[in-house]
């Protein structure tokens, strides 16, 4: 389970030799279930998931900057920009978590990019030279790109406090990630931008282009329009926004949790419905707990208490193949007995009417027994035991079922003879083996452990004979059922504090990726808020830039629940992630206003306005295809961070464009 090579190699063998052997056999099926097989499904699924996910969101956002930009150059500039910086991820092997940081740095990276070719177009198209177009693109989004690209970072670098492995990785390398973009945003985007200027120009003065180069216009003017019609309805957009935020507060009090993993699994995998086939076939899961023992007296005693665990199915141990002495000391004369008795039969090759008609006596009482235990499991709402005893005596609500019991009584008394031939036969060949394996067993000698074959040994001791491994199987499903896994777990805690396994891992791994999301979103808003106040070196800026950042984020989960989705284990870490998200379209708006000055609000979002809407966008449409993965906690997770990157930059334009207009007012 810690080497993934390993997992998935072991897996796939061991599955070609079941498939090859079910060739010979058609009618059988099966398959492999357990957390060996299912971690294998996982890794495999989730890579799918993530290399055509990658791809598409690379075609879509290259897409539509073409469109956006009505260019193809710079677009292409931003991708490759984009591509060299995620070289800089260095990771040893990826994991669950890690395998999604290309997603994530391709929706947050291209961000840097997007704000330096809009400035910078919308300097070149008014006809500014070369040098002070990009000195003023610079200007005008440089600070806000890096403050906006830090504190994007330290969202991520939050997650180093985590105690889970996996979730200190995607934190370390989603950081290091996108501060490798940010420093080649900053060094090779602009030479690419100039190099191509240059060359446009060089080639106008040589003749070669009849037109001088220039842009179009190419900002949002229509966005900056109603940006500015927001800011003068300042009050009425300010109350909108709070009863919004009320409603949606409303609503993510009500969202649900989750807990069952299994639901992030890709649908229809065989490891999966094993699962449920072995809990509805055995009354037990496969998902069980495990508890090193000393000796095998500890062994014993463990396992008297664990039987009394109502929560648990099954305990197997080694005591069950080693009788304590006491209790071998009382089956003596029992075992003595029956050796004796099985000694001094003569085994016989007929078979006596009587005995026949014995035969078929025992029979009629073997189905009426039947038929009671049957009784009994209905009145007890034993369903499983009714079932199968409905198979074998017939069901009473259902005339036309027959009893295997019954036919077989008929078939015996219509054919006597060739019944009693054929008993006869199996009597000559079933009888001595009978005899002999009987004999054998019936060993007054008490059981040692050298005793047992080694095909025992191996499953209950390890090489040195020192440790004795247990295995309880819990009663219940885990994965659908929070409240029963709390509740085995803590039963399992109470006989002993060093057992582990599934469920206990299971339940540390939910109580950590709880704890540690919610650490790390509040030391994320408590770093940005810092950067922030470090970068405007006011607190009324950094905290008018930190206000849609909370309301985005009530309003993302507000609506999750309204459309009917639930938090996850594997979603929920979206919710830090969308802090450092979020932070750049608030950074970036009053950044430019800082610059710009009053009465500007329809140019502050013509221009930064549209560099936040395309971020915004293609964010989402790279966390967008994930819904599309295969593996289901991809796709909880890219659903969520699609809805919440849209809710953000909503908040951020409605509430920042009333803010704006109260303060402006107020001047």
């Amino acid at each position: 389970m810690t080497d993934m090579s390993k997992m998935i190699s072991g897996t796939d063998t061991i599955q070609k030799v079941i498939d090859k052997v079910l060739k010979d056999y058609p009618e059988v099926k099966a398959g492999l279930t357990g957390m060996i097989p299912l971690g294998r499904d996982e890794m495999v699924y989730s890579e799918q998931s993530m290399g055509y996910t990658t791809i598409i969101a690379f075609i879509a956002i290259l897409i539509l900057l073409i469109l956006s930009f009505r260019m193809w150059a710079a677009p292409l500039f931003a991708i490759l920009n984009l591509a060299i910086g995620l070289t800089a991820i260095l990771v040893k092997s990826l994991n669950i978590m890690t395998s999604m940081v290309a997603v994530i740095l391709i929706g947050l990276g291209i961000d840097f990019s997007i704000h330096i070719i809009s400035i910078f177009t919308e300097n070149r198209s008014v006809g500014k030279p070369i040098n002070i177009a990009m000195e003023e693109t610079f200007l005008k989004s440089g600070k806000g790109i890096l403050t906006a690209g830090l504190t994007t970072c330290a969202a991520f670098f939050a997650l180093v406090i985590s105690s889970s492995r996996g979730m200190k990785e995607m934190g370390v390398v989603s950081s290091t990630g996108l501060l490798a973009i940010l420093i080649v945003t900053f060094l090779f985007l602009p030479s690419l931008l100039v190099l191509r200027e240059r060359r446009l120009e060089k080639k106008f003065a040589e003749g070669k282009i009849k037109t001088k180069p220039a842009y179009k216009d190419i900002s949002f003017k229509s966005f900056g329009t109603r940006s500015r019609w927001l800011s003068q309805r300042y009050t009425a957009t300010l109350i909108c926004a709070v009863l919004i935020t009320i409603f949606l507060l409303i609503s993510t009090s009500k969202i649900s949790f989750d807990h069952n993993y299994m639901n992030m699994e890709p649908k229809g995998l065989t490891s999966i419905t094993l699962q449920d086939t072995i809990l509805d076939k055995f009354d037990m899961s496969m998902d069980y707990a495990l508890l090193l023992t000393d000796s095998i007296e500890e062994s014993r005693e463990m396992t008297k208490k664990l039987k009394n665990v109502k929560s648990a199915a099954i305990v197997d141990d080694i005591s069950m193949y080693l009788p304590s002495f006491e209790e071998h000391k009382k089956r003596i004369p029992i075992i003595q007995e029956i050796k004796q008795e099985i000694s001094s039969t003569t085994l016989k090759d007929n078979l006596t009417e009587a005995e026949f008609n014995q035969l078929l006596l025992e029979l009629e009482r073997l189905e009426m027994n039947i038929m009671e235990i049957q009784d009994m499991a209905y009145i007890g709402g034993q369903d499983k035991v009714d079932r199968k005893c409905s198979e074998i005596v017939g069901d009473p609500d259902n005339p036309q079922s027959n009893s295997i019991i019954s036919e077989f009584i008929n078939y015996l008394e219509n054919n006597r003879q060739e019944g009693i031939k054929g008993l006869e036969e199996f009597q000559k060949y079933a009888a001595p083996y009978f005899k002999k394996s009987v004999l054998k067993m019936a060993a007054a000698e008490n059981v040692e452990l050298d005793d047992l074959p080694s095909s025992i040994l191996d499953r209950y001791v390890n090489r040195n004979r020192t440790q004795f491994l247990m295995t309880i199987f819990p009663l219940g499903n885990m994965w659908q059922d929070a409240d029963y896994l709390n509740r085995f777990t803590n039963d399992l805690d109470r006989v002993s504090e060093k057992t582990t396994g599934i469920p206990p891992v299971m339940k540390e791994l939910m109580r950590v990726i709880g704890n540690d999301g919610k650490n790390a979103a509040l030391l994320t808003i408590l770093v940005v808020f810092l950067l922030l106040l470090l970068d405007f070196r006011r607190i009324k800026h950094a905290t008018i830039a930190m206000i849609p950042l909370v309301v985005g984020v009530v309003w993302m989960v507000g609506l999750m629940k309204l459309i009917g989705m639930q938090l996850t284990i594997i979603n929920v870490m979206g919710l830090p992630m969308i802090i450092g998200i979020e932070i750049d379209y608030g950074v970036h708006i009053v950044h430019r206003w800082r610059i710009e000055g009053s009465n500007k609000v329809n140019k502050i979002f013509a221009s930064t306005g549209k560099a936040i809407l395309l971020s915004a966008i293609t964010t989402m449409l790279a966390f967008g295809p994930l819904i599309f993965s295969i593996w289901r906690g991809f796709g909880s997770l890219g659903g969520a961070m699609f809805i919440g990157v849209g809710a953000c930059f909503l908040s951020t334009v409605i509430i920042l464009s009333g803010i704006i207009g109260l303060l402006e007012r107020k001047k």
